[in-house]
């Protein structure tokens, strides 16, 4: 070859390497400036932060093995930075080559060209080239080409310089080297423009169809692929979902809304997580899988979109006239992974839009106003239902101080809280305090906050306010209420009390005459008139019943005494003294186990006991009674079962037995007034607990009532 030719390609190499250093600065200067934009978009998505974070280690990753070697120098040749590949370049390791001359590594006879170089850069502030002999660590001599360009501070003046190295050692040897390093730095050129566009997209587009169409083509355009498409997993996984195809100059008849399954060779690639291609896919196993119309395929290539170690989609390319190589393979990966990136990107867009929308509706419907303050109180924000609540528009509110529609009464107390809230980043506040409504009224308002001052998404003290003025109003008049029903309940009790006093007098007079009738006249008159004796005597007995249980029954609504530390076996022993006389006559059997301390009014519980062992002897079966009496802690509560051998009761009968005047037998059968079994619903429940029952007729009951436990350091268990 002759040294025309030779100078000719020369210099038709140092104009394409030339534009292509300026290309690839250019692209690193890009990335950068893309990376900060997408880390201030997604500041406040954390799992985007590092999915970016890791985007940006990979676009690095193209810097550090990028095919040349890169190097930023100071005005004097010290080598402020180098990536990777310019460090093996010189043979040594990267760390070792920072803040070191550049010069020690070339050639004593080159020096000089170094320096001109160098002066040029600064002089010129342009684009500076030239050629160099490098001596590397292990002493071989190769020939490199500089390219380098000045980098300016704000006032103009260089700063330093960048320089990207190509090995031309083989390009001096021969003609065929050349045309290879040539072509090799189109390809770059190309694949570096193809990412830089890609990556552009992920910011220029809005919706992720549009973003991967774009992806596509730069990928099919550097590939040479003829057709493809780009499709996402649908949620069964069983399936894709094509988000775009591009056919070629053949048409496709196949319904791409129809989901396509995962089998196949994608099968093959979602298994794997891996870039595959395959040059004979006409002849191969995968080929049966096509469906009907859809176009020929003589070669195919499929690189998964990754998210967290997940593939997600697939970029297809097919019929590349030539076959897929390695080199396809590489790049369709990098593709993959940035409309990976891009759908990330995208659905944290959707997510912003969503969580914005979710929180204008909440504000905008909240039954609470919702409310941020400046740190001096100013109102920064305030939502729309401030209006429904309290008659201002948003823009009446904001930039006032909200201590000025505070009641004068309560401005001390509002003041203090803010201030503590400043004081105390990160605590809650809570206050009750009255708003002036915009026609004059006073609004009272339940009000919780918390200072999020240091919090840069919202920047200040957060409040959230409840109109519960209607609820303070029923508040006072349920107080009222109460107060009123203690004063009936007491004047029904004393009215019980006197009643029962004035109804016994007579009743006795009544009783004492008739048994005076009864022994001066008895077997002197007719029969019939004895038996109406009897049966008078019978009825004053049963009034009197009547009217001792009816007041013992009014008086179980109060609390009466103070619940004090009881021992049940204490109980227990007074309630089966007091009905020693009946456990006698029916020969009953009582048997207990030990029985707890509970907090208790113990003159009730003795009642209680009593009612229900009563209960139990007198609805006794043929047999013998026998009544056992038992306890354990469950759930946070005493629980008491007295269990008899008795007659037993319905089931459906079981609720309306604790109901006053409710009997299930007759007067003649069994005595009473139905009153025993309301008491000790009425005794349980003032203490607390349930009573209820479990029971079959002919089989017994079992009576079972709860007494809350209650830790008290005097009680022994």
């Amino acid at each position: 070859m002759g040294k025309s030719s030779i100078k000719k390609i020369r210099a038709q190499n140092k104009k394409l390497q030339e534009l292509s250093f300026l290309d690839t600065e250019r692209l690193i200067n890009e990335l950068e400036s893309k990376q900060e934009e997408l880390e201030k978009y997604n500041l406040e998505l954390l799992k985007l932060k590092e999915e970016l974070e890791d985007s940006k280690n990979k676009y690095r990753d193209l810097y550090d093995f990028a095919p040349l070697g890169y190097f930023t120098f100071d005005k004097n040749g010290l080598i402020l930075d180098v990536n990777l590949t310019g460090a093996n370049m010189l043979g040594m390791k990267k760390e070792y080559l920072i803040n070191k001359p550049f010069s020690m590594f070339i050639e004593q006879d080159d020096m000089e060209i170094f320096r001109a170089h160098c002066k040029d850069i600064i002089l010129k502030q342009s684009p500076q080239s030239c050629e160099l002999r490098i001596i590397r660590k292990d002493g071989k001599l190769f020939y490199f080409q500089l390219q380098s360009m000045p980098v300016n501070d704000s006032d103009g003046k260089c700063r330093n310089f960048r320089t990207a190295l190509t090995d031309v050692t083989k390009l001096m040897d021969t003609e065929y080297s050349l045309i290879e390093a040539l072509e090799l730095s189109r390809n770059r050129q190309a694949e570096i423009a193809a990412l830089l566009e890609s990556t552009r997209s992920i910011l220029k587009y809005h919706d992720f169809e549009s973003t991967a169409r774009s992806i596509f083509y730069a990928c099919r355009n550097l590939t040479g692929a003829s057709s493809g498409y780009i499709a996402l997993l649908k949620e069964n996984t069983l399936e894709i979902e094509i988000i775009f195809i591009d056919s070629g100059t053949e048409t496709c008849s196949v319904k791409t809304e129809v989901g396509m399954p995962v089998r196949g060779l994608r099968g093959e690639v979602y298994k794997t997580c891996k870039t595959i291609f395959n040059n004979n896919f006409g002849e191969s196993k995968w080929a049966q899988f096509l469906p009907k119309g859809h176009i020929k395929i003589n070669n195919i290539l499929f690189a998964p979109m990754i998210i967290e170690n997940k593939v997600i989609g697939l970029l297809g390319l097919a019929n590349k006239p030539s076959g897929f190589t390695e080199d396809d393979s590489r790049m369709a990966t990098a593709f993959s992974e940035i409309a990976a990136i891009a759908l990330i990107n995208k659905r944290a867009e959707e997510n912003v839009k969503r969580s914005e929308e979710y929180f204008r509706l909440i504000t905008e419907n909240s039954s609470d106003m919702i409310t941020i303050l400046e740190a001096d109180g100013t109102i920064k924000y305030e939502s729309p239902s401030i209006e429904r609540f309290l008659g201002y528009s948003k823009t009446e509110l904001i930039g006032k101080k909200v201590l000025d529609f505070v009641h004068p009464e309560d401005i001390k107390v509002a003041v203090n809280t803010l201030s503590n809230s400043i004081k105390n980043p990160g605590v809650s506040l809570s206050l009750e305090v009255r708003f002036k409504h915009k026609n004059g009224s006073w609004r009272v308002l339940e009000v919780t906050g918390k200072n999020l001052l240091d919090n840069p998404a919202v920047a200040g003290i957060v409040v959230n306010s409840r109109d519960i003025t209607n609820r303070k109003v029923a508040e006072e008049n349920l107080l009222k209420l109460n107060e009123e029903l203690k004063r009936s309940n007491f004047d029904l009790q004393q009215f019980a009390y006197a009643t029962s006093h004035d109804l016994q007098e007579p009743l006795r007079v009544v009783a004492g005459f008739i048994k005076l009738l009864a022994k001066r006249y008895k077997d002197k008159l007719d029969t019939k008139a004895d038996e109406f004796i009897n049966l008078t005597l019978e009825g004053i007995n049963r009034m009197d019943t009547l009217i001792k249980d009816l007041l013992a029954y009014s008086q179980i609504g109060t609390k009466g005494k103070t619940f004090k530390p009881t021992d049940c076996a204490k109980v227990l022993e007074n309630a089966l003294a007091n009905l020693k006389t009946a456990i006698e006559e029916n020969n009953a059997n009582i048997t207990y186990d030990n029985l707890p301390v509970v907090m208790a009014d113990a003159t009730k519980l003795v009642s209680l006991f009593q009612n229900l062992i009563a209960n139990a002897i007198k609805f006794k079966s043929n047999q013998k009674p026998h009544i056992h009496i038992s306890s354990k802690k469950n759930n946070g509560e005493w629980l008491f079962s007295i269990k008899d051998n008795g007659i037993g009761i319905d089931p459906k009968d079981a609720e309306r037995i604790f109901i006053i005047f409710q009997r299930l037998h007759s007067k003649s059968e069994y005595p009473g007034t139905g009153i025993g079994l309301a008491i000790c619903k009425r005794i349980v429940e003032q203490h607390g607990g349930k009573i209820w029952v479990e029971s079959e007729k002919g089989k017994g009951s079992t009576f079972y009532f709860t007494i809350p436990y209650i830790e008290d350091k005097s009680m022994k268990g």
